[in-house]
């Protein structure tokens, strides 16, 4: 388990279980994302952002009201939180996690594990070296590759992963349908005593819930239950544009999907030209037999 905080300590949230993977990443959209925040006046990140992977479920604990979420770029792909308080690149959501898992960003963020006398994990990997120049590499952290011949199976991770977020998300909502029988028995206790009409008022509904927002006087800022991060930057609202009229290097994966696009356009093209061909000599076939005939 770990706590993820902004450099001033005013957002802080927490994630159930500790991190299962840290990547050195060299790809442009990271490194745009994390100097968007340091060009508001945030702490600069190394060169190579530091991605540190948790489970995508989470608990806000304070600061809900200084997130706000922006993309590079229209049509960019990493949707990011950014603590404004102290303009700290929190954590990210990209569709090729498939809702499995979010990325934080060790340094500017702050990640505090639960279990103070371990570590973050090693670095499993360094990716996207192509989207640096020579010169920017050289600049770069130099990274220790994990030991020889015990590489981490990525296909039997993301299985186990997966597993354990089911899990999770299975015990989550068990506790919260133990706590709604309690609060469901705690009113009709009492409504039955006449005493206790004023207190019934102010801890009706769901328990956790209704405290908690009447604990931190914001309105349903606060989870007081489990999120995933697409429904915190639901809850969050607008997803902004750092960089409207941004001009830089395109990210790999968004080359990649926009080569896919316009292989799949040019195949369907090609595909249409041979129907129409087929059509074509079908139509020739059918007119030599009505003259034959």
């Amino acid at each position: 388990m770990g706590t993820l905080r902004c450099v001033c300590n005013k957002v802080r949230i927490h994630f159930p279980m500790v991190p299962f993977k840290r990547l050195q990443c060299c790809c442009c959209d990271c490194r745009k994302g994390i100097a968007f925040s340091a060009s508001r006046g945030g702490k600069q990140g190394p060169v190579a952002p530091d991605l540190v992977y948790f489970l995508n479920a989470m608990k806000v604990e304070s600061g809900f009201e200084f997130l706000r979420c922006f993309l590079i770029q229209k049509g960019y792909n990493t949707r990011r939180v950014y603590a404004t308080c102290c303009w700290t690149a929190l954590l990210g959501d990209h569709p090729a996690y498939q809702g499995i898992c979010v990325v934080t960003y060790n340094d500017p963020t702050i990640i505090e594990l639960d279990d103070t006398k371990a570590a973050l994990r090693p670095f499993d990997n360094r990716i996207f070296e192509k989207d640096m120049t020579k010169e920017e590499l050289a600049k770069v952290t130099p990274y220790a590759p994990p030991i020889k011949g015990t590489p981490p199976d990525w296909k039997r991770v993301t299985e186990k992963v997966k597993a354990a977020l089911e899990g999770l998300w299975a015990k989550e909502k068990e506790e919260e349908g133990e706590e709604e029988e309690r609060n469901l028995a705690q009113q009709a206790q009492q409504a039955a005593t006449p005493t206790s009409t004023t207190a019934s008022t102010t801890t009706g509904g769901s328990g956790r819930i209704s405290q908690k927002k009447e604990e931190e006087g914001v309105n349903g800022a606060v989870s007081a239950v489990l999120e995933t991060v697409q429904t915190l930057i639901e809850r969050i609202g607008k997803v902004e544009i750092a960089y409207p009229e941004y001009e830089g290097p395109e990210p790999k994966y968004n080359r990649l999907v926009r080569e896919a696009r316009e292989r799949m356009n040019k195949a369907a093209e090609l595909s249409s030209e041979k129907k129409k061909d087929r059509t074509a000599v079908r139509e020739a076939r059918e007119m030599m037999k009505a003259a034959i005939l």
